[in-house]
């Protein structure tokens, strides 16, 4: 059953304590200075339901926390029913606890979308968990409003300088097609992924090369699993 908005104060101290979370601690996680920035969700009678953006971020914070593990849709609830075209992207990384329809629209600056990837412990590159494994989440940009299975990815060496500085996010749309010259992550079956600048492929293999020295890598095609584009990078850390 539904929650009603006279319910969302103890819903979301409910959800705190389950996810191990203080009212300063979530006040953090959700961008404010302290916990007098939400201390009102908290405490304050309702009679209507929470924007959907500010709930949106609140998933963000609260999914996959706590024993059992918190749904996405728990978390939604205190936006009351969803309107037809607002729901959050489903995944191919593993799926998501939130609606999950084809065509529905995701919200701009909405702290929904996954930040993914952490270096390998050995042979170089990246590892890329599935979207409900995510560690952290950011607002999610223009250019990625309703796209599905978009996600982030911060910057952890130097071998793309001056492009994709040390720090900085990297913004991936993966349902465009890779071109010559696209800034791309490219996955590999075993979850392993190389961020490069797209060169060639053909039947046998793929090839990226690097800005920082120009060298070029080749991929065989058997090993891989996915290019996804880069649509835009940020010249700061976020």
């Amino acid at each position: 059953m539904a929650i009603q908005p006279k319910d969302i104060p103890g819903t979301l101290k409910a959800l705190c304590k389950r996810a191990g979370l203080s009212q300063q601690k979530f006040a953090v996680a959700m961008d404010y200075e302290n916990a007098s920035g939400v201390q009102r969700y908290f405490t304050e009678e309702r009679k209507t339901y929470l924007r959907l953006e500010w709930v949106i971020q609140a998933a963000g914070v609260l999914q996959g926390k706590g024993n059992p593990p918190i749904h996405r849709q728990e978390v939604l609830e205190m936006a009351g029913p969803l309107p037809e075209n607002a729901a959050l992207p489903p995944s191919s990384f593993g799926g998501s606890d939130g609606p999950a329809v084809d065509g529905k629209l995701t919200i701009f600056g909405a702290k929904d979308l996954p930040i993914l990837g952490h270096i390998a412990s050995a042979g170089g590159g990246y590892v890329f968990e599935p979207i409900s494994e995510a560690r952290a989440y950011t607002g999610r940009p223009g250019d990625l409003v309703n796209v599905r299975d978009a996600y982030g990815f911060r910057i952890q060496d130097d071998l793309m300088e001056p492009v994709f500085k040390l720090g900085s996010m990297a913004y991936v749309d993966p349902t465009q097609p890779a071109l010559p010259g696209d800034d791309v992550i490219v996955i590999l079956k075993d979850g392993t992924g190389y961020l490069g600048v797209f060169v060639r492929r053909n039947a046998k293999h793929l090839v990226c090369g690097r800005y920082k020295d120009d060298q070029q890598r080749t991929f065989p095609t058997e090993q891989l699993r996915d290019v996804h584009v880069v649509t835009m990078v940020s010249r700061r850390r976020v």
